[in-house]
C-alpha cells in the first residue's frame, strides 16, 4: 500500500526524472544505472557494494532512512565522488 502511495503522490505532484521501484533493494536497479539519487526506507547496517556502484561517479548521493527505535529514525546521506564514498 506505500508503493501505490508513493506512485500517486508522485503522480499528484507531477515529478518528473523518478523511477520508482518495489523490488529487492539489495539488489539495487543496475538497469538503468548510474543514478544520480538512490533513496532506500528499509536500513541495513551495510550496504552491499553493488548498491554503491550503481551511484553516478561525479557527485552521486544515497539517502537512506537509519531507524533509532520504534519512534524514531534519522536520515543518513552518502555522496559518491569518483570512486570515494
Amino acid at each position: 500500500s506505500l508503493f501505490k502511495q508513493l506512485n500517486k503522490n508522485i503522480d499528484k505532484f507531477k515529478l518528473v526524472n523518478i523511477k520508482s521501484i518495489n523490488s529487492e533493494f539489495r539488489e539495487g536497479f543496475l538497469s538503468e544505472s548510474p543514478y544520480d539519487l538512490i533513496f532506500i526506507d528499509n536500513p541495513l547496517e551495510k550496504f552491499p557494494k553493488n548498491i554503491y556502484d550503481q551511484l553516478n561517479s561525479n557527485n552521486g548521493r544515497m539517502i537512506m532512512i537509519d531507524k533509532i527505535n520504534e519512534d524514531f529514525g534519522k536520515g543518513v546521506l552518502i555522496t559518491k565522488n569518483k570512486e570515494k564514498i
